[in-house]
């Protein structure tokens, strides 16, 4: 890759479209890019930003990246661009509008990402002067040729690519550098932005009014508009209601007892006040479905009150009704990544399962990106493949294999879990054309390879892999059959594979599980080893036997 790089050699694979439900079916259009271009996009990204950084025209736009310290970073509460951190200090300064001025306008760019032209987007960069051009012009080639255009219609430089990295938000955030630089000139106004969530505070209608022409009329000269639909100006105390102030700083609260408390019979008062504020705001109804016209969680901004309270009650060692996730995963498609990610916690999953069967089987699941969440929940939760349990997921997996995008890595993930080796082999098989067109699908096809070592599908599993002649499948697949083979190898990965992660449901990822069972089918044949190993080898019995990670040997014991 380096090499590619430096000789100029270099040019990304061509991505996969996959989609993400907004509401109502409406659906976003996102790219899947291979492991190697979304690396090369992370390091031109952090790169790019630190140099633009100190030329940001306002202190008041607050998006930055990822910093990637998983240790800090606040996974459960979803935000939708950049550190939750600075959506928070976003979130501040516009409670700070409504305390000060008469007025508060919200606004954001309508279809920001779609309507950016990229020669625009390099002349405002480039004019920051503190960019190196080398980095720029790198990063700006790779997302062109990263986005997807129909065959028929001709490459108009027009639309950044929608990808889960920072690197197009990186390069939409300096696009409103313009913007920044238009209010912070004006006095007498408050301002906070977060991508193109932009919040602005006015003594009068007519000030706010006149922002709001100014700031679309610099949009008009790069082609992009306000989104008049989500534009508005609202009295203080509107926007006291509508940022849900109020709760925020009941929650900001109660946070930092949290963090403050190490006493169990204290922490157990927050997490019963928790609960109370929790059902306060959803105000359930018949079948704890919420009152929508009085649920706090469900006006303004109360969805993002919704994933921080939910991210508390499991912080205190509450949890979180099975009923309300369900729901939300049926009305709220914006918030079912996060239900089913809270959902793996349940202690009825096969109950939730079944639950959630027929609205699938119905196809109500639009999107690709909720059959790769409930594969997640699956994969992730404590399960006991019973009888009845494999029968449901063999009529999800009928379902989630008609969709051809995503629907048999989402397969995939759920046959391994569950399903007897000659069925899981069936699957593989079913998805070996897909993995030589598509990086993610060769290692999640090489992946497989924990269920089938040592056993008597081994050989014929390994020359499937083998024959789509992928190297992203190659080196998932050498790596776990070390893992399983060699003494030496297993031991360099003791530690990373005995370290557990308490923000996960049961304690440890379903990758690493099954890395573990490959690890210990060595360790079993190492007897000597298993002197010196006690504790690791207690920690992963228990550990992958509770996410259900076994090894049927045939359908036999379906």
């Amino acid at each position: 890759m380096r090499g590619r790089i430096a000789d100029a050699t270099y040019a990304p694979s061509a991505p996969k479209v996959y989609l993400v439900e907004k509401s109502k079916g409406l659906c976003r259009q996102m790219l899947s890019i291979g492991p190697e271009d979304l690396l090369v996009l992370e390091v031109l990204s952090r790169v790019v930003f630190h140099q633009i950084k100190k030329r940001a025209p306002s202190r008041n736009a607050f998006f930055e990246p990822d910093t990637g310290n998983f240790r800090k970073r606040l996974s459960n509460l979803e935000s939708e661009y950049g550190a939750f951190a600075s959506w928070k200090k976003f979130q501040l300064q516009v409670f700070q509008f409504a305390r000060e001025n008469r007025y508060v306008i919200t606004a954001d760019v309508a279809n920001f990402y779609a309507f950016i032209n990229f020669t625009h987007l390099r002349n405002i960069v480039a004019g920051l002067g503190s960019v190196d051009e080398g980095y720029l012009d790198l990063l700006i080639f790779t997302l062109r040729k990263l986005g997807w255009t129909p065959d028929y219609m001709p490459d108009l430089g027009i639309g950044l690519p929608q990808i889960e990295s920072a690197a197009p938000r990186v390069l939409a955030h300096s696009m409103l550098f313009e913007v920044d630089r238009l209010v912070v000139d004006r006095s007498g106004v408050n301002y906070a932005r977060f991508m193109d969530d932009m919040d602005f505070g006015a003594e009068s209608v007519a000030v706010a009014k006149s922002i709001v022409r100014d700031v679309d009329l610099t949009l008009q000269a790069r082609s992009l508009r306000l989104n008049s639909s989500k534009t508005r100006i609202m009295t203080a105390k509107e926007a006291f209601s509508h940022f849900c102030i109020r709760e925020n700083s009941k929650l900001s609260t109660l946070e930092r007892r949290l963090e403050q408390t190490t006493s169990v019979v204290a922490r157990r008062a927050l997490a019963a006040h928790l609960r109370a504020r929790y059902e306060m705001w959803w105000r359930p109804g018949a079948g704890r479905a919420p009152d929508r016209g009085n649920a706090r969680f469900f006006s303004g901004n109360g969805g993002k009150i919704l994933k921080w309270t939910w991210r508390l009650l499991i912080e205190a060692g509450s949890d979180i009704p099975d009923e309300d996730l369900i729901w939300c995963i049926k009305n709220e498609p914006a918030l079912r990544s996060l239900a089913f990610q809270h959902l793996s916690r349940t202690a009825n999953a096969e109950d939730a399962i079944s639950r959630l069967l027929h609205y699938i089987l119905r196809g109500n699941f639009v999107d690709d990106a909720a059959l790769l969440s409930f594969a997640r929940f699956v994969a992730n939760s404590c399960i006991a493949p019973s009888v009845a349990v494999v029968k449901n997921l063999r009529l999800v997996n009928r379902v989630f294999l008609q969709n051809v995008n995503v629907g048999w890595m989402a397969s995939a993930i759920v046959a391994l879990k569950v399903l007897p080796l000659d069925e899981l082999l069936s699957v593989a098989q079913q998805g070996a054309d897909r993995a030589r067109a598509d990086d993610w699908a060769a290692r999640v096809l090489a992946g497989l390879y924990p269920r089938f070592a040592r056993s008597p599908y081994e050989l014929k599993y390994i020359d499937l892999v083998r024959s789509i002649e992928n190297s992203q499948a190659d080196s998932v697949l050498n790596h776990n059959m070390k893992l399983a083979m060699e003494k030496a190898y297993a031991k360099r990965h003791e530690y990373y594979l005995s370290r557990p992660n308490s923000s996960l449901p049961l304690g440890i990822s379903f990758p690493k599980a099954l890395q573990i069972l490959c690890l210990k089918k060595t360790l079993r044949s190492l007897r000597s080893t298993q002197r010196s190993w006690p504790v690791t080898l207690f920690w992963l019995r228990t550990r992958s036997s509770k996410l259900g990670v076994t090894n049927h040997p045939s359908s036999t014991q379906k």
